[in-house]
This record gives C-alpha cells, sequence and structure tokens, in this order.
C-alpha cells in the first residue's frame, strides 16, 4: 500500500514540476529558524522567479536534513557547528572552505554566513549569578550545588554535556530534562538554576539571565548559513544570488532583537521578516490569536479533517478485514495482532522520522502513519466483537446448513458489531490527537499552532491548536456514539 501511495504522490509531484517551478523552504521548530526561513521566502516571492511553498516548523536536524537529501525541502536555515557535529560527525575545522569540500562530497552547497555565531552558552538568573562570583564556565566547578535543566539535544549528544564537563573537568549532579522553552520559566521561577541557551536568544534579556563565558573554548562556531543541494544554484540563479548577499547582514544582537520581537513581542514571523527586508515598522501588527482566528482556522480545520478522515477511512477498510482474519485464522491472527501492537508502540515522531527518505514530508506520510496508528483499535475491536459471540450461534448456523461466508456476515458480525464499532470510536479520538504530530513534517492541521506555541512559548498559540483539537475529538466521538447501534 505505501508504494502505492508513493508512486501517486510523485505523480502528483511530476505534474506540479511541470506546471510551475517552486522551491520549497524548510527549518526546524526554533523560533530563529522560522524565521530565517520566512526571510528566504519572502525574497524568492519578490523575484519572482519561482513560487515558493512553506514548510516551517518541521522538526530537529534529522527530519529537515534528510528532506533535503530527498528533495522534498530544496533549502533550510543551518549553524556550521551542527553541520559539523550532526551531519559529519566530525570535529568542527575554523576553514570554511573545508567545511564546504566536505558538504560538496555529500551533494550539498552552503551559503555565505549571514553574520552571527549562534552557539550554545550556559546561563543563570543575575542575582545567583552575582551572589556565588560565577561569571566563566570553569566557575561552575564551586558551584556543582547549582540545579541545572538542559535540553534533551544538550543532554544525549555526546559531544555536548558529557564532553563540557570532561573538557572543563567537573560533574553536575544535579540535572533535569527539559524543553527548550520552558526552562526559560523554570529558571525565571527558581525551579531550577542553570540552563542550556543560545547566544541569540530573545529570551536571555527578557528574563535578565547571566550568560557565563566559555573561558576554555569549548563551544564550536555555529554560523548561520543556508544550506541547499548542489544544484539549486544553476536551478534558480536570481534566488541563490540574493541569498549570498545576506552574508553578514545579521549581527549576534540584531538576530537576538527578531527572536524577542516573536517570543516576547508576539508579532507575527512574517511581519518580522518583512520589516528586516525593507527596514521599516510594518504598518500591521496582528497578534498570532487574531490572525489565526480570522485567516487560518478554516483552513486549519479542514486540513485536520481530511488527516483524520482519509487516514481512518482507510484503517478501517483494511483493519476490519483484518480482525475477521485473524478470527477465522487464529494463528496467523495472533502475528497479526501482535504487529498491530507493535507498531502502535512505535514513537509516533520516530515513525515521521523514519518514513522521511522514502515517502517524504507532508500531507502523505502523515497518511500513512496516522492509518498506521490508527490500525490497532479497529482490528482488535473485529476481532474481540467476534470472539464475543456465543459459539452456540455458530453451531445453530452450522446445523442449518448456513456457508460459512453467510454464518459471518448474517450472524457473527451483526451480533459483534458493537465492539467493532467502539473499536472504531477509540481509533478516531485517538487519530484526531496524534494528527496534530503530522505538523512536525509539515502536514498541517492543528499541530501547526501547537508546534508554533512550543517554540515560542506561547500558551495562547498552544491553546489555538489543543482546544480546537479536543472539541473536534468530543465531536467526533459524540457522532459515533450517536450512530452505534448495538445488538440487540
Amino acid at each position: 500500500m505505501i508504494s502505492v501511495f508513493r508512486f501517486l504522490y510523485c505523480g502528483l509531484l511530476l505534474f506540479s514540476w511541470s506546471a510551475e517551478a517552486q522551491i520549497t523552504v524548510g527549518s526546524k521548530m526554533d523560533t530563529e529558524g522560522r524565521i530565517l526561513a520566512e526571510i528566504v521566502s519572502q525574497i524568492a516571492e519578490t523575484l519572482g522567479e519561482t513560487t515558493v511553498i512553506r514548510k516551517h516548523g518541521m522538526g530537529g536536524t534529522g527530519i529537515v536534513y534528510e528532506s533535503l537529501k530527498s528533495r522534498f525541502i530544496d533549502l533550510y536555515p543551518e549553524y556550521t557547528g551542527t553541520l559539523w557535529k550532526t551531519v559529519l560527525k566530525k570535529t568542527p575545522t575554523a576553514q570554511e572552505k573545508s567545511l564546504h569540500d566536505e558538504l560538496a562530497a555529500l551533494g550539498l552547497n552552503l551559503s555565505e554566513p549571514l553574520g552571527f555565531n549562534n552557539t550554545y552558552a550556559l546561563a543563570l538568573r543575575q542575582e545567583d549569578a552575582q551572589k556565588r562570583n560565577l561569571h566563566r564556565i570553569s566557575d561552575l566547578k564551586s558551584n556543582l550545588d547549582l540545579r541545572a535543566g538542559f535540553t534533551p539535544e544538550f543532554l544525549k549528544h555526546p559531544e555536548n554535556l558529557s564532553a563540557l564537563e570532561k573538557h572543563y573537568g567537573f560533574k553536575l549532579p544535579h540535572i533535569r530534562s527539559l524543553d527548550h522553552g520552558l526552562a526559560y520559566e523554570a529558571v525565571a521561577h527558581s525551579q531550577i538554576d542553570l540552563i542550556d541557551a543560545y547566544s541569540t536568544d530573545g529570551k536571555i534579556k527578557r528574563f535578565g539571565l547571566k550568560v557565563l563565558e566559555d573561558d576554555q573554548h569549548f563551544f564550536p562556531d555555529y554560523q548561520a548559513a543556508f544550506l541547499v543541494r548542489a544544484d539549486f544554484p544553476d536551478l534558480y540563479p536570481k534566488t541563490w544570488k540574493a541569498i549570498q548577499k545576506l552574508r553578514g547582514s545579521l549581527s549576534s544582537d540584531a538576530m537576538a532583537g527578531l527572536n524577542a520581537r516573536a517570543e516576547i513581542d508576539r508579532i507575527p514571523i512574517p511581519t518580522i521578516a518583512h520589516d528586516f527586508l525593507q527596514k521599516s515598522t510594518s504598518e500591521n501588527q496582528l497578534s498570532f490569536v487574531s490572525r489565526y482566528i480570522n485567516l487560518e482556522l478554516a483552513e486549519t480545520t479542514a486540513a485536520h479533517l481530511f488527516l483524520v478522515l482519509v487516514s481512518m477511512t482507510a484503517a478501517i477498510v483494511v483493519g476490519i478485514p483484518l480482525g475477521i482474519f485473524s478470527y477465522l485464522l487464529p494463528k496467523p491472527g495472533k502475528v497479526i495482532l501482535a504487529l498491530c501492537g507493535v507498531i502502535q508502540t512505535v514513537p509516533s515522531l520516530a515513525l515521521l522520522c523514519f518514513m522521511i527518505p522514502w515517502i517524504g514530508i507532508g500531507v502523505l506520510p502523515s497518511l500513512v502513519a496516522l492509518f498506521l496508528y490508527s490500525l490497532l483499535p479497529i482490528v482488535r475491536g473485529a476481532y474481540s466483537g467476534l470472539m464475543e459471540v456465543n459459539p452456540r450461534y455458530r453451531e445453530v448456523s452450522q446445523a442449518i446448513g448456513l456457508h460459512p461466508r453467510q454464518t459471518l456476515f448474517w450472524i457473527l458480525l451483526p451480533l459483534g458489531r458493537g465492539a467493532i464499532w467502539n473499536g472504531i470510536c477509540v481509533s478516531a479520538v485517538i487519530n484526531v490527537g496524534t494528527a496534530t504530530l503530522a505538523a512536525f513534517i509539515g502536514g498541517g492541521g492543528y499541530g501547526t499552532y501547537i508546534v508554533t506555541g512550543l517554540a515560542l512559548n506561547d500558551i495562547s498559540m498552544i491553546l489555538n491548536g489543543a482546544i480546537p483539537a479536543a472539541i473536534l475529538a468530543l465531536v467526533l466521538h459524540a457522532i459515533l456514539r450517536r450512530t452505534m447501534v448495538y445488538p440487540a
């Protein structure tokens, strides 16, 4: 089935390419990446060389990088340190030419640096820094009682925390794993004392934090640039030339200011990008909430409904026959039920990431993932519904000479329809919630606002996606329960 989907999807891509040239601009989930991606998107649209598709806020480095390699996006903002450590898996060097050569061997190209270094940093409250006389990372050696809250990426990567502790000769004993946006709130409210940050974070100034000096120069440079495939400059020369002209246009302070406008002032990212390009104040700075309500609610709801209805329809068409098959043939049926259970245990984001090299990003892999996650309740419901039917009904049907197919459709399925329908109801509610994860790979739906809200630490934006999703789940469940007919 996946191969059929992929064939159809490739056909659609070929049709769209033949109709009109277009580039797809991607970005990671963070605010900074979204702003830089929007700047390039607006530049490309202004030049008119090609139309632009935005896939901003897709996920982490692995998802976006694989999407670029698989040609499902054409460029995205990246950092030199990330390219060395995560993509090339090599020790960073100070030679820019060396990095370009390494990327060229992979069929990739990197734009001129934008001018700022968004490297890792360790930060704490100003009052704590003054009280403890903490100014450098090496000063942490005498302050190991600090409660640290670090992002999973900083904790897990072997070249981050563990290497930092080895480099500086200390080990922090009190560490918790926290989302990047939530860590700022936690340190501001004294729930933790020390966080990892990025040097251009707009919230450093807002929360009055002190950035510790990397006095032993552990963290590598993270110069921002745009990563593209090697053929991009030839395919879109005007756009590439304009991107190259951005060299040195953003200092660290300037980028921190743009981030602060999004995260603190709550100005829409398209407005921030427009202001940067025009060097003037935008005439209309709508809040995220009003922009969402006035312009995007209907479109987002339609996208979410499409994901749910299509994936659920496919799951019902496939799942009920699999449940019947599992009942009729118990031995292979156990394998089917076990496989459905295993699929359900795979983390959804991991599954989406695995599918990118094969199916890409956007709606199609989201539909495939939702279809797979919807199977278990439906298959189990059909199987349980048939198993719960009194065996005497089957014996009587055989005694009166009914064909096994007649027994199945005239007796067993009608009597087991309550459990079957209940499985569909459970699957539908789960599907509505899981569909919000489609936004991590550009699938759209309510998850777009949840992902954006997490990146900006904007509770109202998160609720803009979470509340409609919850309402949709309740409405869908009520409709299905209303139409459910239990056996007499």
